[in-house]
């Protein structure tokens, strides 16, 4: 296998660096707790639709617009959905885009090899940390990937297609102009009346530009895909208020961090799985 991969936070497996190296954090989503939006794919929306509104993510920047569809993890720049303590995730299916790190599939020259190859590698700020020799199942052994490195590899492989499909209908969506921002309204504090703005990358689909759409432009949605997210996303769109209560939520825990004064069997299940209950 490849050395490392220049100029990138990426570094393809080596058998000679990595041997006997696997991926076992204590806290195993303390990484994501400064993430606020959390991608799901088409293949797994159904499995969170009765639990968080799910949401379209646009952001414009430098003449280009990335579009995303997922949860909503907090108002501001935290993630409400990962235990600010232990890192575990508080609901009951950890979507493929957090279980998929640190890994990722690029393309490298592994060694003797002229032309690049598609490779798995791990984010260069776990080497030696959660990625180390002899934390976990090995991803690399006796200089070959092991059953549980071709697992990861095969999982990337598969989650990478249905991305790449999904952006296609993702894309259809914004170009019908059925979009509009959530404009989602937060008190300054909880004394006052005054109220901002917060989440100026969220948008929904607006029901009556839904309805007005010309039969060319359904007919897109429909053989992109793209119908699929938008039914998703307006049978979600009532548990709203799940997204506040897991605000609160977390706030909560982060408090109990200094202070022991939550009463976790109202928030998780009574067999202490960490999980949120709606």
């Amino acid at each position: 296998m490849s050395e490392s991969v220049p100029s990138s936070p990426f570094i393809a497996l080596s058998s000679k660096l990595h041997n006997g190296y696997g991926y076992a954090p204590v806290k195993p989503f303390e990484f994501a707790q400064s993430s606020n939006f959390i991608e799901l794919n088409s293949a797994e929306v159904a499995k969170l639709i009765g639990l968080m509104p799910m949401l379209f993510q646009v952001i414009r920047s430098e003449g280009s617009t990335m579009i995303r569809f997922g949860l909503a993890s907090g108002l501001g720049e935290e993630n409400c959905l990962v235990h600010p303590v232990n890192g575990k995730f508080l609901l009951p299916y950890v979507p493929a885009a957090l279980r998929a790190y640190p890994f990722r599939l690029i393309k490298a020259k592994a060694q003797g090899e002229d032309k690049p190859q598609e490779m798995l590698a791990v984010f260069q700020a776990e080497v030696d940390k959660a990625f180390a020799k002899g934390q976990g199942e090995a991803i690399l052994a006796d200089g070959k990937l092991t059953e549980k490195g071709k697992g990861v590899m095969t999982f990337l492989d598969q989650l990478n297609q249905r991305v790449a499909v999904d952006q296609k209908a993702l894309h259809s969506v914004l170009e019908s102009g059925i979009l509009i921002p959530m404009n989602i309204q937060v008190k300054l504090s909880e004394d006052s009346e005054q109220t901002q703005t917060v989440r100026p990358d969220l948008f929904r689909v607006d029901e009556g530009k839904l309805r007005e759409l010309s039969a060319e432009t359904l007919q897109t949605l429909q053989r992109t895909g793209a119908m699929g997210f938008i039914y998703a996303h307006l049978l979600s769109m009532d548990k709203f208020q799940n997204l506040q209560k897991a605000v609160e939520v977390h706030s909560k825990l982060k408090q109990q961090a200094n202070a022991n004064e939550v009463d976790l069997e109202k928030m998780f299940d009574d067999d202490d799985s960490d999980v949120l209950k709606f």
